[in-house]
């Protein structure tokens, strides 16, 4: 239940190194968010819960995410944008002709769907902006993920592949 409260006592617990790797903090983390793009962008596209935007159908909106090195040796990144039809509701459905061959039938983008960051220092950060149209309704998941392709020092593996989360939903309607 979210109201329980109280102390949990950790003194007893014994991590085996399997164990200490699951809950390690991460090495570089991924942030998203959608926004309407031009006047009236805050009408056609509206966040509706924890990773979850109502997006109108037609209209330009503007994935961006932000990538943050948190290990303590620099790393460069290869980001990937990928938008990918929900499965688990009904196709997205249209005779559009799609930009990219990432994308399904129903979505058009603008904007480099992968791409090199420069390389992050510990700390450091760096954005990355992709515009959609979807032209029609139905669900989209936007996934990101990033490759290694350069580090500096212990940390990383070259060609590992970092996913960021889940990815950030698109419900497309025809009004928000």
């Amino acid at each position: 239940s979210k109201d329980r409260t109280g102390t949990l006592s950790l003194r007893g617990l014994h991590l085996s190194k399997g164990m200490f790797g699951l809950v390690k903090r991460e090495e570089v983390s991924f942030y998203g968010d959608v926004r309407g793009v031009g006047d009236g962008g805050e009408e056609v596209v509206k966040r509706v819960g924890e990773g979850v935007w109502r997006v109108a159908v037609g209209e330009c909106v503007e994935v961006e995410c932000k990538v943050v090195n948190r290990k303590e040796t620099p790393a460069r990144l290869i980001l990937r944008t990928l938008p990918l039809q929900d499965t688990d509701t009904a196709p997205l459905i249209s005779d559009s002709l799609t930009t990219s061959p990432f994308a399904p039938r129903g979505i058009v983008s603008a904007g480099k769907l992968e791409t090199i960051l420069r390389v992050l220092d510990p700390g450091e950060s760096e954005t990355h902006k992709v515009r959609f149209v979807f032209t029609s309704r139905g669900r989209v998941r936007v996934v990101v993920h990033g490759e290694v392709v350069g580090v500096a020092g212990k940390g990383l593996e070259k060609g590992e592949v970092i996913w960021g989360g889940e990815g950030l939903v698109c419900e497309v309607v025809d009004e928000v």
